[in-house]
C-alpha cells in the first residue's frame, strides 16, 4: 500500500509528478482549448470548401463575404489547391482579415491571372500557410500593419509588392523562388521587417526597396534579419532608406549581395560568400556601420564603398575575394574608419584607397597577391586631383605581394552604376583572372 507522505516537501514533490502526468495525458485535449494568437481573432469565419473559381464555398465568395462582414473576418482555405480563372476581389474589410490555410501549403494557382493573386487593402491583415504560384504578383499589400508568414511565392513577376499605404509590414518564415523580384517596396513607409525567409533564383533582385525621395531623419526603415539568399541576380537593393541587415547568409549571388545608396545602413554579422560581383557596395551613404561580417570568395571583391561619409568598417573577416576593401572618394569633414579587420589572401590588393582618406587602424592585412595597401590619386571632373592621405595606425601588413604602401594614379572612369560581375571567376579554382584597376606610373 502506498502511503500519502506526511512531510510537506515530499507531498509537494508528489504533487508535481502527478500534475506532470496529467498534463502529458491531457496534452491533446488541451490543444483544442488553446487560444489563437491575438492577430487571428475574428468575429466571422468563412471556410473555402470547393476548388471551384466561383459559387458557394468558393474562395471568391469567401472574400466577398469577408469584405461585407461587420468586424474582423477570417478566411480558412480547406481545399488543397485552387486554380483561379480570373483575378479575385480585393480584401477591403476595414477591421482586417485573417487569410490562412487549414493545411500547410494549400496552393493558389494564379497562372491565368495577369495582376495580383491576392490584393490586401485591409489594415492589420494576416496571410499565412499558402503556396502561391504564377500571376503578375503573388501578393499586393496596400494597407498598413500586414503580417505575411509561412508563405511560398513562386514564379511571379513580383512575389510580394508593398504599395502605397503598406507601412509596418512584417514578412516571416517564407520562401521566394524564381520571381523577377521577390519582395518589392514600391512606396516604403514605417518599418518593414523581413525575417527568417529564403530567397533563390531571382532575375532582378530578391529584395528591392527604393524610396524616390531623398533620405531624411524620418526615412522609412527596412530590417532584413536572419534570411538566406542564393543564386539571385542581386540579394538586396536599398536606396534612400534606413537599412538594417543582420545575421543573413548570402551564397552565390550573381552580381551584388548588398547594394545600399543614400540613407543610413548597418550591415552586421552576415555571411556573404561566393558571389560573382562585390559582397557589399555602398554609394553616397550618409552614415553606416559594417560590422563583424564574413565576406569570402566574391569574384570582384569584398566591399566597394564609393563617395560615402561617416561609415565605420570594423572587425570584419574578408578573405579570398578579388579585391579586399575598396574605398573611392569620400568627404574629408566626415571621415570613414576602417579598423580591426582581417583582410587576407585576396587575388588583387587587400586595401585600395582611390582618392579616399579614411582612418585605417588595427587591421591585419596578410598574404594579398598584389599590394597590401594601395593609395591611388583620383582626377575629378573639375580637373582637381584628390590624393589619398589616410591616417594609418597600428596595422599589420605582412606577406603580401607588396608590403610597402603603393602610390599611383587611378585613371579609369568612375562607375555611374553598380559594377557588373566579373565575367570570369575561374581564379577561385586557382587561375587569377580578376581584371586589374587601370593605373599610371607611381607617384
Amino acid at each position: 500500500m502506498i502511503r500519502w507522505p506526511r512531510n510537506r516537501l515530499r507531498r509537494a514533490s508528489w504533487g508535481v509528478v502527478a500534475l506532470a502526468g496529467c498534463l502529458a495525458v491531457g496534452a491533446r485535449w488541451i490543444e483544442h482549448w488553446r487560444l489563437p494568437s491575438p492577430d487571428r481573432f475574428a468575429s466571422s469565419v468563412f471556410r473555402v470548401t470547393t476548388a471551384a473559381d466561383d459559387g458557394p464555398g468558393s474562395l471568391r465568395q469567401a472574400i466577398l463575404a469577408a469584405d461585407r462582414a461587420a468586424g474582423r473576418a477570417r478566411i480558412v482555405v480547406a481545399v488543397p489547391r485552387i486554380a483561379l480563372e480570373a483575378a479575385l476581389p480585393p480584401l477591403v474589410n476595414p477591421s482586417g482579415v485573417v487569410f490562412e490555410a487549414a493545411q500547410p501549403d494549400a496552393e493558389l494557382d494564379g497562372t491565368r491571372v495577369s495582376g495580383a493573386v491576392l490584393d490586401i487593402a485591409s489594415p492589420g491583415s494576416v496571410v499565412s500557410g499558402l503556396r502561391i504560384i504564377g500571376g503578375g504578383a503573388g501578393l499586393v499589400v496596400r494597407a498598413p500593419g500586414a503580417t505575411l508568414r509561412n508563405l511560398s511565392l513562386l514564379d511571379h513577376d513580383t512575389g510580394v509588392l508593398l504599395g502605397d499605404g503598406a507601412g509596418f509590414v512584417r514578412i516571416t518564415d517564407s520562401f521566394f523562388a524564381r520571381n523577377r523580384v521577390g519582395v518589392h517596396l514600391a512606396a516604403p513607409a514605417g518599418v518593414t521587417t523581413l525575417q527568417n525567409a529564403r530567397f533563390t533564383d531571382h532575375r532582378v533582385a530578391a529584395v528591392w526597396a527604393v524610396d524616390a525621395a531623398s533620405p531624411s531623419p524620418a526615412a522609412a526603415e527596412i530590417d532584413v534579419v536572419g534570411n538566406r539568399f542564393g543564386g539571385d541576380a542581386i540579394g538586396l537593393v536599398a536606396i534612400n532608406l534606413i537599412a538594417r541587415v543582420e545575421g543573413n547568409h548570402f551564397d552565390g549571388e550573381k552580381s551584388l549581395a548588398v547594394y545600399v545608396s543614400g540613407g543610413r545602413a548597418t550591415i552586421s554579422n552576415n555571411q556573404i560568400l561566393a558571389g560573382h560581383g562585390f559582397g557589399i557596395y555602398f554609394e553616397q551613404l550618409e552614415s553606416g556601420y559594417i560590422l563583424q561580417n564574413e565576406i569570402a570568395r566574391n569574384c570582384n571583391g569584398g566591399m566597394l564603398l564609393r563617395d560615402i561619409a561617416n561609415t565605420h568598417v570594423i572587425a570584419n573577416n574578408l578573405y579570398q575575394n578579388g579585391y579586399g576593401v575598396v574605398l573611392m572618394e569620400g568627404q574629408a569633414p566626415r571621415p570613414n574608419t576602417v579598423s580591426n579587420n582581417l583582410i587576407a589572401d585576396h587575388i588583387a590588393d587587400g586595401l585600395l584607397l582611390i582618392g579616399s582618406s579614411p582612418i585605417v587602424s588595427g587591421n591585419r592585412v596578410l598574404r594579398n597577391r598584389h599590394a597590401g595597401l594601395r593609395l591611388s590619386s583620383l582626377r575629378l571632373d573639375s580637373g582637381a586631383t584628390r590624393i589619398p592621405t589616410p591616417l594609418l595606425t597600428g596595422n599589420v601588413v605582412r606577406d603580401n605581394g607588396l608590403d610597402e604602401p603603393q602610390r599611383d594614379r587611378y585613371v579609369a572612369e568612375t562607375p555611374a552604376t553598380p559594377p557588373s560581375a566579373a565575367a570570369d571567376c575561374t581564379w577561385r579554382l586557382g587561375s587569377p583572372a580578376i581584371p586589374a584597376v587601370q593605373r599610371t606610373g607611381a607617384r
